[in-house]
């Protein structure tokens, strides 16, 4: 498949006709390539290959009314992930200060869905498992001081289960290895400094062992949904650029260094495929560097950056090869 700008080099003398340099654009070939994100508190759709823009989930809609007749509508919406078939997406919506709902939408019908048992303070992190068939996310337990634990659910919205149970830790940032069964995830002490460091547990929950000690993450790792490599991002505190690095596995060892980005990242993510790397990238300005986020995408390896579009964040990129 043809993606980003690739450069054919033709023996000059086997062809009579010279030529130099051969380019063509990754627009050029047949794929789809969608991508979900957020602006302005709103969820938006970007076809990659057509250039059109449509906003999928806006605020201010009535999303219920309860038995009391008062009627509740949506204050943000975010946090948007492609199902791996393209069909559905899984968001996030507030509706009141704290109260947080996880639905689902028909990306055909534009249905929306809630998830059983609304959500309290849910972090955003919502990951689906490669065959479309479950859901691995993180919740606070009001019960609990607002703790958050990791949960997995079923795609049809049934048999919501926790994976975890840590009082004095937060669980957040799930993502699940694309054989169904191991979960990684960031975790820290309650209350501490301490910067978060990544554990492992599974879709059955019966273990949690951390795998990392005093890294100083800026980013959360992600599993490649389809070879199980790992992204994540860490802050050079020499140069001051953030670097994305990528590692074989779960054990962290010799990792390769894929880019060096000279100002603020967040959203780091692989499109469905496992070919491209999706990330933000805060351009800045007088408000401060954390502002004028640009949604990018490079290849696997790192190479081939190209800028998706402006004025976007929480992005999750669909290609359909």
């Amino acid at each position: 498949m043809k993606r980003f700008m690739k450069i054919v080099n033709f023996n000059i003398l086997s062809v009579i006709i010279g030529f130099f340099l051969l380019s063509c654009d990754w627009n050029d070939d047949n794929s789809e390539m969608k991508l979900v994100f957020n602006r302005d508190n709103e969820i938006w759709l970007y076809d990659l290959k057509t250039e059109k823009l449509k906003k999928l989930v806006a605020v201010n809609e009535i999303v219920y009314t309860n038995e009391k007749g008062t009627i509740y509508s949506r204050q943000w919406a975010g946090g948007a992930k492609w199902s791996p078939n393209g069909k559905k997406i899984v968001f996030i919506e507030s509706v009141a200060t704290d109260a947080q709902n996880m639905k689902l939408m028909n990306m055909e019908t534009q249905k929306q869905e809630f998830f059983p048992n609304y959500i309290y303070r849910q972090d955003g992190s919502v990951e689906w498992s490669t065959d479309g068939k479950q859901l691995v996310f993180s919740k606070s337990i009001a019960s609990l001081g607002l703790n958050y634990e990791l949960f997995i659910i079923n795609a049809d919205r049934t048999n919501e289960t926790q994976l975890t149970d840590r009082p004095f830790h937060t669980d957040v940032w799930p993502s699940l290895h694309p054989n169904g069964i191991e979960i990684i995830f960031i975790s820290k002490l309650k209350n501490t400094s301490d910067y978060p460091q990544v554990y492992h547990t599974t879709v059955f929950g019966d273990t949690v062992n951390q795998l990392t000690e005093a890294v100083r993450f800026t980013l959360p790792p992600k599993f490649n949904p389809k070879t199980g490599e790992i992204i994540y991002a860490i802050k050079n505190i020499d140069t001051k650029k953030t670097v994305i690095w990528k590692v074989s596995d779960i054990k962290f060892t010799d990792p390769v260094q894929l880019a060096a980005i000279d100002v603020p990242i967040n959203d780091l993510t692989w499109s469905n495929d496992g070919e491209l790397i999706v990330f933000v990238r805060f351009a800045g300005g007088t408000h401060g560097p954390y502002t004028n986020p640009e949604i990018w995408m490079m290849n696997g390896d790192g190479t081939n950056k190209k800028l998706i579009i402006k004025n976007g964040s929480g992005p999750s990129l669909w290609v359909n090869n």
